[in-house]
């Protein structure tokens, strides 16, 4: 029988699922899986073979990007409510495999913020991405 935890994470995966499913063509559902430990839960997306799986990004049909995901849940301290303790996303232009931009967030950080933006537009892998994104939505 399912832990509340693990009832209350699988709930959490099959709603992000729904909501990405129905807004972005294409995109794989969402799994949740326990850590070593069993206290903590990795929710991401992934494919059949429960390999993890990127985000597809579309503008107006064509695929410009993609999105990794994975969040890390454990109880709360009153054990009702899912806590995020962290997260992980980026987005990468399909010309390049390093990350256009992050987001990272963890819950135990004191010393730098929790959750902090990186971005990597140096390169031209954005600035390609935008431009294609203006003109496929100008068509």
């Amino acid at each position: 029988m399912a832990s509340s935890l693990e009832s209350k994470v699988v709930a959490f995966a099959r709603e992000l699922s729904e909501t990405f499913t129905g807004t972005l063509p294409g995109t794989p559902g969402f799994d949740a899986e326990a850590t070593v430990h069993g206290d903590r839960y990795f929710v991401r997306p992934t494919t059949e073979d429960g390999s993890t799986a990127l985000i597809p990004l579309h503008v107006d049909g064509s695929l410009l990007a993609t999105m990794s995901a994975q969040i890390y849940l454990e109880a709360d301290s009153s054990g009702a409510y899912l806590k995020n303790v962290r997260s992980e996303f980026a987005a990468y232009s399909v010309l390049d495999r390093q990350p256009l931009f992050r987001l990272d967030y963890r819950t135990d950080m004191h010393s730098v913020p929790s959750a902090h933006w990186q971005f990597h537009a140096e390169r031209g892998s954005l600035t390609h991405l935008l431009t294609l994104a203006q003109r496929n939505l100008s068509r």
